[in-house]
C-alpha cells in the first residue's frame, strides 16, 4: 500500500466507512452499494473493521449468514450498563469530530470536511460534549423503529453556520449522492 504524503492531495474525495456495533466492513460494503452506485467513480469508500472482536448479532447472521467475524468499536463495559446500544460507526464519527474540533483550532487543517451519519444515536448524555459546528448529513428512515427518533436526537448535537444538514426521511441515493457531493465541496 503505497502512502501519499500529506502535502499531495488524492485525485478522489475518499469517504471512511465505520460500521455498527456486531458488524464488520463487508456487510458495510453491502450496505453502501446504492451510494457507491449513485456515486460512481467520484468517490472512494474505504471501509475499515473495528479493533475488538464481537458476538454474532442474530439479526445480522439472518441476513448475512457466516460473514463474520464481527467486530465492535469500544467495549460496552467501559460506559455502564445499558438496555441497549446500536449505530457504533456514527457514534465514533461524532466523538472523533468533537475530538478533532477541540484539539485542532484551525478548520484549514482538519482531517475531514464533514460526517455522514446513518442511524446514529445522540452522545449528548457526556457531559463534556458541545455542540459542534461542523458539516454533517443525517440519514434515518422513519420506519426505523429502533433509530428514528435517537437519528433526530444525533441532527441537534449539530450547528452553527457552517452546518449542512439535510434530514433525509426514507432516503433516495440520488439526494444523498448530492447532498454527500456538496458537502465534499
Amino acid at each position: 500500500m503505497k502512502v501519499m504524503p500529506d502535502s499531495v492531495a488524492p485525485t478522489k474525495k475518499r469517504i471512511l466507512c465505520l460500521h455498527g456495533l456486531r458488524t464488520n466492513a463487508s456487510v458495510m460494503e453491502f450496505q453502501i452499494t446504492g451510494l457507491k452506485l449513485a456515486l460512481g467513480s467520484e468517490v472512494d469508500f474505504i471501509s475499515v473493521n473495528a479493533p475488538m472482536i464481537a458476538d454474532a448479532d442474530p439479526e445480522i447472521v439472518e441476513v448475512f449468514g457466516d460473514a463474520g467475524p464481527w467486530y465492535s468499536w469500544y467495549k460496552l463495559a467501559l460506559f455502564g450498563k445499558y438496555d441497549g446500544l446500536d449505530r457504533q460507526g456514527a457514534v465514533m464519527a461524532t466523538i472523533m469530530t468533537a475530538r478533532m474540533q477541540h484539539s485542532i483550532r484551525d478548520k484549514s487543517k482538519y482531517l475531514w470536511k464533514g460526517v455522514i451519519l446513518v442511524c446514529g444515536p445522540s452522545v449528548s448524555n457526556q457531559s463534556e460534549f458541545k455542540k459542534l459546528q461542523f458539516p454533517s448529513i443525517h440519514i434515518a428512515g422513519k420506519e426505523d423503529v429502533k433509530g428514528y427518533d435517537r437519528s433526530i436526537a444525533l441532527r441537534e448535537q449539530y450547528e452553527g453556520k457552517d452546518r449542512q444538514c439535510p434530514f433525509i426521511n426514507n432516503p433516495m441515493y440520488d439526494e444523498i449522492s448530492a447532498a454527500i457531493r456538496q458537502m465534499l465541496e
